[in-house]
């Protein structure tokens, strides 16, 4: 599965992410020392966000891809299509130079996402 994330939403993105990590980054279950990046998550449609500490009630930015949007797919669309990749309430780790690249190219960052040999595990791979 190949998803797309807009190079404008990702600018944005990035943005938030510098300016939020001087608070600190939050780790994955895996990780002993988080650092600056971001996680592909798959839960409410399939969105990159940063892992930055948040302030008591702040959200944090995220950007959907374009094929799995639930602002602007219906739920059973985006739905069936994550989970036909391994891609259940699941999150992985992306190394903020990835982000990083796509906006200095002023191009989308395009990921091939398939399913891991873990059940709930997805591999990645920068096209």
């Amino acid at each position: 599965m190949l998803l797309t994330f807009p190079v404008a939403q990702l600018r944005d993105l990035l943005k938030s992410a510098e300016a939020s990590w001087p608070k600190g980054q939050r780790a994955l279950w895996h990780q002993d020392a988080p650092e600056p990046g971001f996680w592909l998550r798959c839960d409410y449609g399939v969105y990159l966000m940063h892992n930055a500490n948040l302030d008591a009630g702040e959200k944090s930015a995220v950007v959907h891809a374009l094929e799995h949007n639930p602002e602007t797919m219906p739920f059973s669309l985006w739905l069936d299509e994550k989970a036909s990749y391994g891609c259940i309430n699941e999150v992985e780790f992306i190394a903020a130079e990835v982000i990083r690249n796509a906006v200095a190219n002023d191009s989308p960052l395009l990921l091939h996402v398939t399913a891991g040999q873990y059940p709930g595990r997805m591999l990645i791979r920068i096209v």
